[in-house]
């Protein structure tokens, strides 16, 4: 492999510590809180920019020519997903970037022993109904997708969803893209305590989540400090209980843990340039770039002092984020 070399991206941001997926490298295609739904729990904030119209946000030569030199100069990370600021779905190149990571990919040198990188796109399913949009997600070898409303009621009040989508489009979409795609569908049902918390409620999703026939299904809920700061999470033993209501019983998500931590060549941008996208713990931080504890506390108090980033407390934890401009 090429030696590193420091660069500022643009579109890139990671590795990041993912609970589901290892080490995983974002990838970025719309900008900022620009997004189809404006969930009450998302850990960015309310959506600036609510859209359900498809453009070319980033352009996807600059894009392909970031990840280019990401493989070139670091190209260590178990997953490259598609998604963090924004739903990646609104990107109109969004299949063209799949491809060139997929060609990317297969020009790497073989290296035995080492597990493959996979692609994922991290989406809402908002628009999936759409044939041209499950075309691209269909090159993905994960597309991970959110159902946590049993009904379209549940669904307006929790996602907020951009003027003219539908929530039995959504279904649909998402019925045909399991009929048309060979790859592995992820159903992550984001419980959020008097929203879709009930039993009632679950066994409904769950009805529906088997009618798509998914290759996993996990249950998660609000960790990170939400959006609306009135939305709470649904303690761990409910949600164990409730894991059961699926067929086959739900994953309950796990904490990340590292299996390949980074270099310790990290500057104040990268550690911004991560809670900008993914609030995190200064234990989280710590793990992701292989730096004492002591260290992390340090910088993190100086991106807060010099404006940068915030904390806040979810649950009693502190998470840091950083500041919009």
């Amino acid at each position: 492999m090429a030696r590193k070399e420091r660069r500022e991206y643009r579109y890139l941001f990671g590795p990041v510590p993912s609970r589901r997926f290892g080490r995983s490298l974002g990838v970025d295609v719309v900008p900022l809180k620009t997004c189809s739904f404006n969930c009450v729990y998302c850990q960015l904030g309310f959506t600036t920019r609510l859209d359900a119209t498809r453009h070319e946000w980033a352009p996807t030569a600059e894009v392909l020519e970031e990840i280019k030199h990401w493989f070139e100069h670091d190209g260590q990370a178990d997953v490259i997903a598609l998604g963090g600021s924004g739903e990646p779905t609104l990107h109109i190149g969004l299949g063209e970037v799949l491809k060139g990571i997929r060609a990317m990919l297969a020009a790497r040198p073989n290296t035995e022993g080492q597990p493959p990188i996979l692609t994922c796109i991290l989406t809402n399913g908002s628009l999936l109904h759409l044939p041209e949009v499950r075309a691209a997600a269909s090159l993905a070898d994960i597309v991970k997708v959110t159902l946590s409303a049993p009904d379209e009621a549940t669904w307006l009040r929790l996602h907020r969803p951009a003027a003219g989508l539908r929530f039995q489009d959504m279904i649909d979409g998402l019925r045909a893209f399991r009929n048309e795609y060979s790859g592995k569908i992820w159903i992550e049902v984001m419980l959020v305590k008097g929203f879709n918390d009930t039993e009632a409620r679950v066994v409904q999703i769950a009805e529906l989540v088997r009618t798509i026939r998914p290759d996993r299904i996990q249950l998660n809920t609000v960790v990170r400090p939400p959006a609306d700061p009135g939305v709470r999470a649904v303690a761990k033993p409910g949600i164990e209980i409730l894991a059961r209501l699926f067929t086959p019983p739900a994953e309950v998500v796990g904490e990340y843990q590292s299996s390949s931590p980074k270099e310790s060549t990290t500057t104040p941008q990268d550690v911004l340039a991560l809670i900008a996208r993914h609030p995190s713990t200064s234990e989280e931080v710590a793990r992701l770039f292989d730096l004492p504890a002591g260290e992390v506390e340090r910088r993190l108090t100086d991106l807060c002092l010099r404006g940068h980033a915030r904390a806040q407390e979810q649950d009693g934890t502190t998470y840091y984020a950083a500041v919009r401009r």
